[in-house]
């Protein structure tokens, strides 16, 4: 308790801030700091305090990440010309063989069963059911605040559903695992905003991603389970190559979506999950986009897809459910949904729909 007192305390935190955080040169950096500070200001007691507070709001004003990372990324140039870097066209043949080395097919249906869920007064979720077979495609789409990210939470274990809620993998009965858990059975998402270690290039995030999943893939009988040569057959295959020792900060956003997809395959997962995976996407990362679901379909993975986009969710899925208030408001081929006044309504409104029906009439 002496050594560590308030002062120390203080100490402590001025070195992490000020030599970067995450960073083992920044935190010598930061004790020599802390130490030489005081020693060079011995006659004069006072001048070290203010040292300590002019350094600290300085780096905190322009050196964010501390003295050693900023530097670091002025000394390797980071230029920006890495967002426009061209990269290969994604072939979905070519995914489909490099996700056939790197994961096994879905075996396992997904299964939820009167799924519910309360917030206090609000009923976000209220009796949905789904089944995702082995290797199939679901469409998840309703207007803003159906519920749809409240049920990928749901899945992923992040929220947790009603007593009377069922949901399973195959026979196993996930509605009581930690979201870790299911990560182990091959359950994984990509999110709206790509979920990537900010302080980590990319090849440094798949590296340490696949290593959780090296002893699965290994009892699996995976050709590829080293973390390194995962990550590697994942950066060639899907076009990351330019972007391997990039930060996510530092790449397009339609980059990180393909790196946050390159996350969730080197975890193992082949039950995937992907949230809004069309948004803020141009038209060419669409298509890329496109050729890499194609490719995950070819392998056998199971898919379930949230996003605004409902065309693309509709030339994609198998089945489609349509959620609104937490409710299922209609479920089937996309052809039906397509047509299902009750969609219309929920997305357009009467008026909407009542022009629809009589330009379908008038051809």
């Amino acid at each position: 308790p002496e050594g560590f007192n308030l002062d120390g305390g203080v100490a402590l935190i001025v070195a992490t801030v000020v030599g970067g955080v995450g960073s083992t040169p920044g935190a010598l950096l930061g004790a020599i700091f802390v130490v030489a500070v005081p020693e060079l200001a011995r006659k004069a007691p006072g001048v070290s305090t203010f040292v300590y507070g002019f350094s600290t709001i300085a780096v905190l004003l322009f050196l964010r990440r501390g003295i050693v990372p900023s530097i670091a990324l002025l000394i390797r140039g980071r230029r920006k010309s890495v967002a426009n870097t061209a990269h290969a066209a994604i072939d979905s043949d070519k995914i489909a063989a490099m996700v056939a080395e790197l994961l096994p097919r879905a075996q396992k249906s997904l299964e939820l069963i009167n799924v519910s869920v309360q917030f206090g007064g609000l009923r976000a979720l209220d009796g949905v059911n789904l089944t995702l077979p082995p290797g199939g495609a679901c469409g998840l789409i309703g207007p803003n605040g159906a519920g749809k990210t409240t049920m990928l939470n749901v899945i992923s274990g992040l929220v947790k559903p009603t007593p009377d809620s069922d949901v399973r993998l195959g026979e196993t009965d996930l509605t009581s695992l930690p979201p870790y858990a299911r990560a182990g059975l091959g359950i994984g998402r990509t999110f709206q905003h790509a979920e990537l270690f900010g302080e980590l290039p990319i090849r440094a995030t798949l590296v340490t991603t696949a290593r959780l999943a090296t002893a699965s893939r290994r009892a699996q009988g995976i050709a590829i389970s080293d973390p390194h040569a995962v990550a590697d057959r994942l950066i060639t295959g899907l076009g990351l190559t330019p972007y391997a020792d990039a930060l996510p900060a530092e790449m397009p956003f339609g980059i990180q979506k393909v790196a946050d997809i390159a996350r969730t395959l080197a975890a193992g997962a082949s039950v995937i999950f992907m949230d809004e995976p069309f948004s803020g996407l141009d038209n060419t990362e669409r298509t890329e986009l496109r050729a890499i679901i194609a490719g995950l379909r070819k392998a056998g993975a199971s898919l379930l897809i949230i996003d605004h986009a409902v065309q693309e969710v509709l030339d994609i899925a198998d089945h489609v459910l349509v959620l609104d208030f937490g409710r299922m408001l209609a479920q089937g081929l996309p052809a039906e949904i397509r047509n299902n006044p009750d969609v219309l309504r929920a997305y357009f409104g009467n008026r909407a729909l009542t022009k629809t029906a009589e330009a379908i009439t008038h051809g």
